[in-house]
């Protein structure tokens, strides 16, 4: 699910996906699924293991993003600086 969310992050910034949906769907997803467990520590380690998923198909990690719902756009990467950002976001309160 923080994956998901990590994509619907990447896409406001990106793509202007509305902060407003993004806010509520990171509320729902904190009350269903609790808080997000990773620590700045493991950041590293954890965009190692994205650099293996199946959509990237060079250096660069891929997302499906969206500009707003139904809006898709595919192929579009994130650079590390961009996934760290976007994993401070979910440790926000």
């Amino acid at each position: 699910m923080w994956g998901l969310l990590c994509e619907l992050y990447l896409s406001f910034v990106k793509l202007g996906f509305p902060k407003d949906d993004l806010l509520r769907l990171k509320y729902i997803i904190k009350e269903y699924y609790g808080g997000f467990e990773l620590s700045c520590n493991d950041y590293d380690q954890l965009f190692e293991l994205m650099t293996h998923d199946k959509k990237n198909d060079t250096k660069e990690i891929n997302f499906t993003l969206l500009a707003d719902v139904g809006d898709i756009h595919i192929n579009q990467t994130a650079t590390q600086d961009e996934i760290f950002e976007c994993l401070d976001f979910f440790r926000e309160g």
